[in-house]
């Protein structure tokens, strides 16, 4: 009990040393049900589909495991302040596991520890498990998830022994206790994982021992049904999202890297001193404006010669008692040898063939790719807590062969000493990082109020908007993912969580291209699309891209210019904005325009700026857009076009197909260039001394059949007998013709002043633009069916086309980091080649290629070739830049697959000249990144013309109208996944303003509706079969004859998946019911005997005198 009370007394120390007063514990990926802890509670027992995260998601972690986590805050919060609980949850964490270790090595070592001094080599391998750099390394910026996984290893693989040797009721229940109490664990599932292969090589050996396979597979049984009210809901949204969420773009952009910071620390060295990416993780301090080592302390400390030396020591000792376990066959210790041995393979993932066996893992098994990004994270706790059981055990060898009396006493003071050493920058105040113990503003607190009082179903949309990435600066102090959803109960638009829904990330897509164009309208569409309700502007949220100061003024000017908005209210550095959008969650839409097909990624949804609400329809689609996105944000892999160019032509080949059609009243629509465009491509003949200018369109092949747009040429008439050259004022070009023809832009919306010459003199003209009468053209389709379409747009070299800007002035740069993290593989070259540029870095090092073009209209649109060889490492980095915004307006990846890269730039603003393009290779850790940039060429584009090409079937263009109307219904949210709607009128759309998702069930019940009907209506009542996609991102239904019932009649919307919760909440507690049972009335199946004067059995007897 000493030792117990040395460690409590151990742990308070290590509080007061790592606890700031008045601070909150915040950052990082931080969980915070305290904020409001009903809220949070609610949310697990119904935590299947997440309608908070944005748009709504289905859970791709396992939020419900966070149930006991949240209890847990809950019983503290009675007898301690807010800002406590987490300070007070991690470290109390922290003291169990080193509790929990202690009794484990003394059970485990029991014939050991009846000497003296020995139960004190145990305690050394307590302090060494709870305070090696592996698991400091881990609560330094503390998750829930691991810090309770350190808790749960050493008591669960204690009650797992005890279960499996004395298999009685009453270890079975307490199995079953632990197992349940530390569930919280599998919130991240793969660590759950992780602690299944430790639960796997203790039955393993088990019954290798002794051939009880009953006895093992009922202890695994009952650590799974423990856990079965969130492995049965993650089994399913493991296979459902983990396409999904790989292909997300925040994923896709930095899951390479992350792997390779990972990959860095996986040499030998560094896994046996237990080193992992987060001691040279580099972290932006807002105090001091710049980049800072995040563990500095920690960094300086462990690459110190004395800390390697002595560390050097207790590997050798580990070392001794891992191969003795071995030779000497101990299996009590040999399923805890292959645990390490399992995670040491994860771990040493940059060693020869140890690497190759991580990256067939990694690639056979998508799941494992995601979740081995991080193998640190999820493995060196096991690891720890094996390499701290076989230092003990090496301790006491090295104390049984020295046969001195009182050495276990002096080993262990020396121990003691050696781990203290190693340790003490966290008696420093370095076991949690000073950047997380900060203080939280109040005005914070004001807005959970505020919002707490609002409409629960009102979606907020948090700004700014300037960068995709999820993890933010705060100039108060925190860094993170965020923490505001943890406070309100309304749907949040966070970025945090992105990474899990590809509707999120359009949200994204569409709401930031509204803010950085500047478009009022759009956000109005934008915010209506997405059932928007409240803007919540955080003005204290910093710029971690560029670094430069976001222009608030800016942002508020413009939203508050928007009609959409009614209401402001001011919460110190908090703005937050109510729209007029009278929003519901449940609501219909009546006629909605039936379109396809549909895109995945989009910078704005022009159907909906076009039409309105809308679904899609692949059958009997009423407007079909031929090309509506151009959207090269994300990877080349993903684009929903295909592209070929020759010398002359630009060829475009859409990817999806379209619907069949009757033949009768199907026109094709082809706006006007001059709707769209600011670059309006022109061709100018001469014949003698007149000149004919005509608009250049797309050539558009339906079929292979080309579908001619005539318009009249503008025709002009010289003083010269014959015109030699023509010079485009406005653009600061001039250029010959040859053989009578020329190709050049006019500017739209605009006096253009052209100049034409006979080489002696000039006479200049101007060509107005700005009145111009603007008219689609419409022509019939025969065509049934629409097998190929292929849009051909001719280049034009001149000011804004470039076959090679290559063959232009470029600048090289190179850049090898500020901190030396890895000064023997340090390379960083750039250097010019023949016909290209090698870029090739090493050691947290990159090179660049970068040019300038100061006279790219922001106003128009381009396409972008760029020929990359790719050799190794990471994937070029691309991106364009806008200096006067300082902000990126496109960032992407090149391929690996040396093909030719295709980017589209859209139009950015309406004012404007000059973009750069900065080609990056970069090595995020010891990895060796190289590339070859060969050619990249630019050309005006006329890509809002092209998205707006679209087929009418069966509607006329004077009809198409914008419908945005929505008709309110009267509905009940019963629980996240459930609600009840009364029946919209036949033809109409019933809308969920959720993410669309298979799961959602609509159902019909007539009558009145009651408990069980609403909770079964699969059972009793009739599914509503025509499930929609609304507005390309939501939930609908249409009403149609055979869904009306007479009389009375309801909806039930429900999202199935939930019911694998209700159901392994069920098998939980149905398990502890059969165990509380069993441990009282002596249960033998099929058969109930009580003996309530029998002795308890030899098991019970030996674990109640432990």
């Amino acid at each position: 009990m000493i030792y117990v009370i040395l460690l409590i007394l151990l742990e308070v120390f290590l509080f007061f040393t790592n606890h700031t007063p008045h601070t909150f514990l915040i950052g990082w990926d931080n969980v915070m049900p305290e904020f409001n802890i009903w809220l949070n509670l609610q949310r697990s027992l119904f935590g299947v589909w997440q309608d908070y995260r944005g748009l709504g998601v289905l859970d791709g972690m396992a939020q419900t495991a966070n149930l006991f986590h949240t209890i847990y805050i809950f019983l503290l919060s009675l007898v301690l302040p807010q800002e406590l609980l987490r300070y007070v949850f991690i470290m109390l964490t922290h003291l169990l596991g080193g509790i929990g270790f202690f009794v484990l090595a003394c059970y485990l070592f029991k014939g050991e520890t009846n000497k003296i001094g020995n139960k004190a080599l145990c305690l050394a391998g307590s302090l060494f498990y709870m305070f090696n750099l592996g698991v400091i390394q881990m609560y330094f910026a503390p998750l829930e998830v691991f810090a309770v996984h350190f808790a749960a290893l050493p008591w669960l693989a204690l009650f797992i022994t005890k279960a499996l040797k004395k298999p009685t009721p009453r270890n079975y229940l307490i199995l079953f206790l632990a197992s349940l109490l530390t569930s919280p664990q599998g919130f991240v599932p793969t660590v759950f994982l992780v602690f299944l292969i430790l639960l796997g090589m203790l039955c393993l050996f088990h019954v290798i021992k002794t051939g009880q396979v009953k006895v093992g597979l009922t202890v695994m049984l009952i650590s799974i049904l423990a856990n079965a009210f969130w492995l049965l809901p993650y089994s399913y949204s493991a296979i459902k999202t983990q396409s999904e969420i790989r292909n997300t773009r925040i994923n896709q952009f930095s899951s390479e890297e992350i792997f390779y910071r990972n990959k860095a620390h996986g040499d030998l060295k560094s896994v046996l001193t237990l080193k992992g990416f987060m001691l040279n993780s580099v972290e932006y301090d807002q105090f001091q404006n710049k980049d800072i080592i995040f563990m500095n302390q920690w960094y300086k400390h462990y690459n110190s010669l004395p800390y390697q030396l002595l560390f050097f020591i207790l590997l050798i000792v580990t070392l001794i008692g891992f191969v003795r376990a071995f030779v000497k066959s101990q299996l009590t210790l040999l399923p805890y040898a292959l645990s390490m041995l399992v995670a040491f393979i994860f771990l040493v993932n940059n060693t020869i063939i140890l690497e190759q066996i991580n990256g067939l893992l990694r690639g056979a098994i998508p799941i494992l790719g995601e979740a081995l990004r991080f193998p640190f994270t999820k493995f060196i706790i096991l690891f720890a807590l094996c390499f701290s059981l076989f230092l003990t055990y090496g301790l006491l060898l090295i104390a049984k062969w020295v046969k001195i009396k009182g050495s276990g006493m002096f080993l262990a003071g020396a121990a003691y000493l050696v781990i203290f050493y190693l340790a003490f920058p966290v008696f420093q105040g370095n076991f949690i990082s000073p950047l997380l113990r900060i203080k939280i503003p109040s005005y914070y607190n004001q807005a959970f109020s505020y919002f707490s009082s609002k409409n629960d179903n009102g979606r907020i949309a948090v700004f700014p908007v300037n960068t995709m990435w999820n993890w933010q600066y705060r100039n108060w102090g925190n860094r993170g993912s965020g923490f505001f959803w943890y406070a309100v109960p309304q749907p949040i638009t966070e970025r945090a969580f992105d990474p899990w829904s590809l509707y999120n990330e359009q949200f994204f897509n569409e709401i930031s291209n509204a803010v950085n164009t500047q478009n009022n309208n759009l956000l109005g569409d934008v915010t209506a699309k997405y059932n928007i309700k409240y803007i919540l502007v955080d003005t204290t949220i910093l710029n971690s891209i560029t670094r430069s100061p976001i222009n608030y003024d800016s942002l508020q000017r413009f939203i508050e210019e928007a009609d959409v908005i009614s209401k402001k209210n001011i919460f110190g550095k908090l703005i937050a904005y109510e729209l007029k959008n009278n929003t519901t969650p449940v609501f219909a839409i009546n006629n909605p325009t039936r379109i396809s097909p549909s895109s995945n990624h989009q910078k704005d949804d022009l159907i909906y700026e076009n039409l309105g609400n809308y679904v899609l329809d692949e059958e009997t689609a009423s407007v079909s857009y031929l090309m509506p996105s151009f959207f090269t944000g994300k990877l080349q892999e993903d684009l929903e076009f295909e592209v070929k160019e020759d010398k002359e032509t630009i060829a475009i080949t859409p990817k999806k197909t379209f619907p069949s059609f009757s033949g009768k009243n199907a026109v094709l629509e082809i706006p006007s260039l001059f709707s769209n465009e600011f670059l309006i491509p022109v061709e100018l003949r001469t014949s003698g001394g007149k000149v004919s200018i005509s608009v250049l369109y797309p050539a558009i092949y339906l079929n292979g059949k080309k579908m001619e747009v005539k318009e009249k040429p503008f025709e002009i008439t010289t003083s010269f007998e014959k015109v030699s050259h023509v010079t485009f004022g406005d653009i600061d070009y001039s250029v010959p013709f040859e053989n009578g023809v020329v190709r050049s832009y006019i500017l739209n919306n605009y006096p253009n002043n052209i100049r034409f010459g006979d080489g002696t003199r000039g006479e200049s003209i101007l060509i107005d633009t700005r009145n111009i009468i603007v008219s689609p053209f419409l022509i019939p389709i025969k065509e049934e069916k629409i097998g190929k379409v292929k849009i051909v747009v001719n280049k034009i070299k001149g000011p804004f086309g470039f076959d090679n800007m290559l063959s232009q002035n470029y600048d090289l740069k190179r850049n090898v980091g500020g901190f030396d993290l890895y000064p023997d593989k340090v390379i960083a070259n750039a250097k010019r080649a023949k016909s290209n540029a090698v870029l090739e870095a090493q050691g947290n090092s990159s090179a660049e290629l970068s040019f300038y073009r100061d006279n790219l209209f922001h106003q128009a649109s381009y396409i972008l070739f760029a020929e990359s060889k790719y050799k190794s490492g990471l994937p070029v980095n691309f991106y364009i830049d806008n200096t006067f915004q300082n902000r990126p307006e496109v960032e992407t990846k090149l391929s690996k697959d040396n093909k030719e890269n295709v980017i589209v730039i859209p139009k950015t603003e309406e004012v404007f000249q000059g973009y750069g393009f900065h080609f990056v290779v970069k090595s995020v850790g010891v990895e060796k990144a190289e590339a070859n940039i060969t050619r990249v060429a630019l050309y005006p584009f006329p890509e809002n013309t092209i998205r707006n090409i679209r087929i009418l079937q069966d509607i006329s263009p004077e009809s198409i109208a914008k419908n945005t109307s929505e008709t309110p219904i009267e509905f009940n949210k019963i629980v996240p996944s459930l609600y009840t709607a009364e029946t919209p009128k036949q033809g109409s759309a019933l809308v969920l303003s959720q993410a669309y998702d298979k799961g959602w069930k609509a159902y019909q019940i007539n009558g009145k509706s009651n408990f069980i009907k609403l909770t079964l209506p699969f059972i009793f009542g009739k599914e509503i079969k025509n499930h929609v996609l609304v507005n390309n991102w939501a939930n609908g239904w249409q009403i149609g004859q055979s869904s009306m019932v007479n009389g009375q009649s309801s909806i039930v919307i429900l999202y199935l998946p939930q019911y694998l919760e209700y159901f392994g909440l069920s098998l939980t507690t149905g398990a502890l019911v059969f165990l509380l049972l069993r441990l009282t009335q002596n249960i033998n199946f099929g058969k109930l005997r009580i003996s309530k004067n029998s002795p308890p059995d030899a098991g019970q007897t030996a674990l109640m005198n432990h």
